[in-house]
């Protein structure tokens, strides 16, 4: 039943009161599914590589910008507000699904154009937009919140996320080329 109707797929002419699929056929569907299964296996591989390698290129320069940068300036600025602790739930929540949002804006349609310098271009504006409807918003509406903090984190945002999408497409072609 489920070849017959692969088969029709390929064959639309084919009706349910055709002959049987002879054995010509029968051997052209099984290679058909059996490339087509083998895209879609690639396909993720190429996805699920391209999310690990971006994703730790991410949080690593993450971690560098906010530990050496970021806090200190977030502290001078609104110190009294800040946790003593990180929320690592919160904080694992975000970056699990930025990822997810890098890749489909980003990294993805670049990655099936071979065109890397298009991740980085289109990862630079979603980080820019991303980090900058964090940073306008909080200017707009919290005490303390200033002009530098805003400037610089955009500023890390757009290249954050433009060169961790640039990496990960680079990198993940170089594994699968």
């Amino acid at each position: 039943m489920f070849l017959a109707a692969a088969f029709r797929k390929f064959r639309p002419n084919l009706n349910a009161a055709s002959a049987p699929v002879s054995p010509a056929d029968f051997f052209e569907i099984r290679n058909r599914l059996a490339f087509a299964h083998t895209q879609a296996t690639l396909h993720l591989m190429q996805t699920l590589t391209l999310y690990a390698i971006t994703a730790v290129i991410f949080l690593a320069l993450d971690a560098i910008m906010l530990t050496r940068v970021m806090s200190p300036l977030f502290e001078r600025h609104i110190g009294a507000f800040l946790l003593p602790d990180l929320r690592l739930g919160a904080a694992v929540a975000f970056y699990l699904a930025y990822i997810v949002g890098v890749l489909y804006f980003a990294s993805l349609p670049a990655l099936a154009e071979g065109a890397p310098i298009k991740a980085l271009l289109n990862g630079a504006i979603l980080g820019a937009m991303a980090y900058g409807t964090y940073e306008f918003t909080n200017l707009a509406t919290l005490k303390g919140w200033s002009w530098q903090m805003v400037a610089v984190d955009v500023t890390w945002g757009a290249v954050l996320t433009g060169v961790s999408a640039w990496a990960g497409v680079t990198l993940t072609r170089l594994i699968f080329s």
